[in-house]
């Protein structure tokens, strides 16, 4: 590798990077910094590195933090918003944020994070001021009533008042839309910087981390969702919500903390300055032309993930309370069902008509389900590495170990996600086989075990693609046998012609998969209102309704499970 003051091959010192004005950084910050000009040898180097598993756990468990901000707003956001007297349909649009500034704001974040020329690093400085943001955010929306309360009574006007609520409303809707955005720079930061920290033959690993930081903040989120927190922990906060997002905030600045001062990230320098000055427009434009040049496999790996997620959104944002509806009605069936189980609809002492509501006792039994089913995915995220046979060729020249043992030849890692395809179509159809509150829990928790080949396999998948496609451009792009001071000015210009035309970086990639993610949520929850609609005008409300929803929703699956057989 070259750096400044280090002589490689006889070069004199006029040849050197000085020029690059890396004389003035000190030594150790030019050891985690290269430039965009690798030669050929030093990028077969350092691919042939391998990082400790320490590293790989220091990188990946911010992704854990990230997991308990995301379970902590999908668990309790919509009951605040509730709360608030927000209308349904209007608790819906709030819920539009995460997709749309998922499909618009992390793509373009990833292309300004691949251009980034900062001392910190491309990845590092967006993570930072996201996750800055994200703590701000998280913990200013559960004090919204508070706020707005103590504003109106400072000024004489009721703070329970229709106005007082419609600012309330207002207010908290405004605070979820912006951590939404702040949360997308740390979210493909943080999947990036794992593609260009890590060696290429660890990068299913890598993710395989990630994936297990992931399901242990679900963990962590759901458990904090089901203990009383202002009864265990009053210090947290006088509400649920409260203790929630400072648990959440805690979690995320630490992991994020742990892993931007560990990550040995590169410095990009580009002398084409041209490169750094694009228009908001031309970025969008960008965007859209990327999804036409990104490798074809990647391209197939995203399309998986589209229709994967059409059937995963229905799942994750109604299980909760399709399950809690399950349990409200079992107990209400129950001859000493509890009568705070019932709405009155009349005002006599024993009611004539009545009706289920999902109580609080019958959401922390669903909540519950939830830890059961993070614990499996968790699990699965664990073992499953231990039996797929790895695609590699570089792993058959490796003396066999117990761990190499246990592979079995059959199971890839797009094998395995096909079948996690299938499985999660047969698990969620099953529910028409029952309605029972405990058969169905069951079904859910060993769906587990396909939400975490969902959480692994793409991320692992397009993360070692994205790193060979950068192999392959560091090779093309290498001059090993010609001294940087002999590059003539014909062939820098070039130079710089092809870095247009090279391989997308991991920010683009990134935001493209994210894409693939966000874009069929947006789908989802249309198709889910159609479905509700019509659903409604033959009679079909509530509990099952929302299961015709989930149920409809893993055709997708079916979709994905066939594309997923081709990669």
């Amino acid at each position: 590798m070259l750096r400044a003051g280090v002589e490689e091959e006889g070069l004199p010192a006029e040849d050197r990077l000085d020029d690059l004005d890396y004389m003035d950084r000190d030594e150790e910050f030019l050891e985690d910094s290269e430039t965009s000009l690798l030669r050929e040898s030093d990028a077969k180097e350092k691919d042939a590195m391998e990082v400790g598993n320490l590293y790989l756990m220091c990188l990946a468990i911010s992704t854990g933090g990230l997991q308990v901000i995301w379970t902590a707003i999908m668990s309790q956001g919509s009951p605040y918003l509730v709360s608030l007297s927000v209308p349904s349909y209007l608790v819906s649009l709030v819920w539009l944020a995460g997709p749309l500034s998922g499909a618009i704001v992390q793509p373009y974040i990833g292309i300004l994070s691949d251009r980034s020329q900062h001392y910190f690093g491309r990845r590092r400085p967006f993570i930072i001021i996201g996750t800055i943001a994200t703590i701000v955010c998280i913990l200013a929306l559960p004090w919204t009533t508070d706020l707005i309360s103590y504003l109106f009574a400072f000024f004489g006007s009721s703070p329970v008042g229709r106005s007082a609520m419609i600012c309330k409303g207002l207010t908290a809707a405004a605070w979820i839309w912006a951590l939404n955005i702040a949360i997308q720079p740390v979210q493909g930061g943080l999947r990036a910087i794992i593609v260009d920290c890590v060696p290429q033959k660890q990068q299913v690993k890598a993710c395989g981390y990630a994936s297990a930081a992931a399901g242990i903040g679900s963990i962590l989120g759901y458990t904090a969702g089901y203990v009383s927190l202002p009864k265990y922990l009053p210090w947290l906060g006088d509400t649920q919500l409260k203790g929630l997002c400072l648990i959440a905030s805690v979690a995320l600045g630490s992991t994020v903390a742990v892993t931007c001062f560990t990550a040995k990230e590169k410095r990009f320098v580009d002398s084409d300055a041209s490169s750094k000055k694009q228009s908001f427009a031309g970025n969008i434009r960008q965007i859209f032309s990327s999804i036409k040049t990104c490798p074809k496999e990647i391209r197939k790996i995203c399309m998986v993930q589209f229709f994967a997620w059409i059937g995963w959104f229905p799942f994750l944002f109604y299980i909760t309370s399709y399950l809690g509806g399950l349990c409200t009605l079992l107990k209400i069936s129950d001859v000493d069902n509890n009568e705070a189980e019932y709405t009155a609809i009349s005002k006599k002492e024993t009611p004539t008509l009545a009706f289920p509501t999902t109580s609080s006792h019958s959401i922390r039994h669903a909540t519950f389900i939830m830890i059961l089913f993070a614990l499996v995915a968790l699990i699965s995220n664990l073992t499953l590495p231990l039996f797929i046979s790895p695609s590699s060729t570089s792993f058959k020249d490796q003396k066999p170990t117990f761990i190499s043992r246990l592979h079995i030849k059959f199971l890839t890692l797009p094998r395995v996600w096909t079948l996690s395809h299938i499985l999660t179509t047969f698990l969620t159809m099953s529910t028409l086989l029952t309605s029972a509150f405990v058969s169905t829990s069951i079904l859910v928790i060993f769906l587990g075990i396909s939400w975490a080949t969902t959480t692994w396999i793409p991320l692992a998948l397009i993360s070692t693609e994205t790193s060979q496609s950068q192999h392959r451009s560091l090779s093309t792009i290498s001059t090993s046998s010609i001294p940087l001071s002999q590059i003539d000015q014909s062939a820098s210009s070039s130079h710089k012609r092809n870095r247009s035309r090279e391989e997308l970086q991991a920010g683009t990639l990134m935001g493209l998969f994210n894409m693939a993610i966000a874009l069929p949520q947006i789908i989802a929850a249309l198709q889910g209102s159609l479905v509700f609609w019509a659903l409604g005008e033959v009679g079909v409300v509530g509990t099952e309704a929302m299961g015709w929803v989930i149920r409809l929703g893993c055709l997708g699956s079916i979709f994905a499970a066939w594309l997923a057989d081709s990669l």
